[in-house]
């Protein structure tokens, strides 16, 4: 809960590259916790080079992250913005038990389930990228109703179920794709591809959904822009 607070606020302009974080007993006074559960959310933070510590002065922001200030989308709604319809092809809908990596990224305790989402995204006849996306579903029962080939999932998210995406947070990176994946986007054996790691979180500041999306290195880049105060980035698609 606190690291995911102090990563909203970094998210969301509260708290800038630099600047420091209020003291140890400010904090503990703040989230109603103990020393040792503040100090367990600082190493997380640490560990993910959110935060530093700085000898004898304290905690602060680092200015290695890259955050999103600008409105966050789905999928269908990003390529809208570019004039392309996106079209995609579901190839698994169900509710399962979570891998490791969901699990803990989405803080689930054990016996919790997910809805695994796995879609094939197309637009102007060309695969533009793969999505598997995991998401909570005690917050989403009957999921299985929804035709995801006809319905963004964010429209779902919020037009049936209430729900609002407050922030998210992507981790991007480059990686060598191989077997049914680069045959399926790249039409290839193996091939480069831009792999994008979301987890967004709801209106509670609660995890909601864990996306891994593989994206056609040729038609999709991401351009970083960064100033004095506070680093940016938008997600654009090769003209």
């Amino acid at each position: 809960m606190i690291a995911n607070d102090i990563e909203r606020q970094i998210a969301e302009g509260e708290l800038v590259p630099g600047e420091r974080l209020k003291t140890e007993r400010e904090l503990v006074v703040k989230y109603d916790v103990s020393k040792m559960t503040l100090r367990h959310a600082f190493d997380e933070l640490i560990k993910k080079n959110v935060i530093i510590n700085r000898y004898h002065q304290g905690y602060f922001v680092t200015n290695a992250n890259i955050y999103r200030d600008k409105e966050i989308m789905g999928v269908t709604e990003m390529f809208a913005r570019r004039g392309l319809e996106i079209k995609s092809e579901v190839v698994k809908l169900a509710k399962v038990f979570p891998d490791p990596e969901a699990k803990e990224m989405l803080q689930l305790k054990e016996g919790e389930w997910i809805y695994r989402l796995e879609r094939i995204r197309r637009a102007s006849h060309e695969v533009m990228l793969l999505e598997y996306a995991n998401i909570v579903a005690s917050k989403v029962p009957n999921l299985e109703m929804f035709n995801f080939e006809e319905f963004s999932l964010f429209d779902v998210y919020h037009k049936h179920y209430g729900i609002h995406v407050s922030w998210a947070r992507d981790e991007i990176s480059a990686d060598w794709v191989a077997g049914k994946q680069a045959a399926i986007l790249l039409d290839r054996k193996t091939g480069p591809a831009l792999i994008v790691k979301n987890l967004s979180f709801d209106q509670s500041g609660t995890p909601l959904e864990y996306t891994t999306q593989i994206y056609n290195y040729k038609v999709f880049t991401y351009t970083v822009i960064s100033n004095q105060t506070t680093p940016k980035y938008s997600a654009e698609l090769e003209d």
